[in-house]
């Protein structure tokens, strides 16, 4: 599975609008030349809780992108430890059966002599049948002892790389939680955030409300005071009218 880097799908809150509302105009037949400047003016004439309806479906994206990126920052982390991890551990090197090394040790007779590699090499495994069984038997037991050196070696190797992995492992769990812990306090200030837009958003409706009612109780106070001037008022022209 190769390890690629995530897209950003979108860049911004307006380009989402953008995206959905020039499907909208497209289809009531306005150009794509005249789509762009009347989206953005009509953008600009959206009220602060429209926008932010689609600041919240971009800022989803946003997290959901943000997370992909550190899955392919981590795994990259991985993949460029093991390739260090490969190159400082040197692997041992695998003996070969007599019949091989035999052709290695001998295949000099023929330098100088117009043979392609696979004759030689089968003229010397066909040599190599001839030869007497002790010396057949010698490098039988050499090989033998050669591979369980290489086995041991091998699994030295392995301890080795076991080792350095778990280490490795160590490592990147704790840049892990580190990363876990960034995202979630980047999540709290967000909330924080929307909490205090929300909160000071409800005051001003409030604020508003209570200078309605003080407006409107003021307004009730003085038509009532105008009521009770009235009978007074009415009754000195009354008077005035019968002199």
């Amino acid at each position: 599975m190769v390890n690629q880097l995530p897209k950003r799908q979108y860049i911004s809150a307006y380009q989402i609008f953008y995206k959905e509302q020039s499907k909208v105009f497209q289809q009531n037949g306005v150009g794509i030349n005249m789509v762009g400047p009347l989206l953005q003016r009509k953008w600009e004439s959206l009220s602060q809780e429209e926008q932010r309806h689609y600041q919240e479906i971009f800022d989803k994206f946003e997290v959901k992108y943000q997370e992909q990126l550190n899955e392919f920052k981590k795994l990259n982390q991985i993949l460029n430890h093991s390739k260090k991890i490969e190159k400082s551990i040197i692997k041992p090197k695998k003996p070969q059966i007599p019949q091989i090394h035999y052709v290695i040790q001998n295949r000099y007779k023929y330098n100088g002599k117009n043979y392609s590699q696979k004759q030689i090499y089968v003229e010397l495994i066909q040599e190599f049948g001839f030869q007497r069984l002790e010396m057949k038997e010698q490098l039988e037991l050499e090989y033998e002892s050669k591979q369980i050196i290489y086995d041991y070696e091998m699994i030295e190797m392995l301890k080795q790389k076991c080792q350095k992995y778990q280490s490795l492992k160590e490592k990147l769990q704790i840049n892990l939680q580190q990363q876990v812990q960034v995202q979630e306090s980047n999540s709290n200030k967000y909330e924080q955030k929307n909490f205090a837009v929300d909160v000071q958003g409800r005051n001003q409706t409030i604020g508003s409300k209570q200078v309605y009612q003080i407006q409107s109780s003021n307004t009730l106070k003085g038509l009532s005071l105008i009521a009770m001037k009235l009978p007074q008022e009415e009754l000195n022209t009354q008077g005035k009218r019968k002199t």
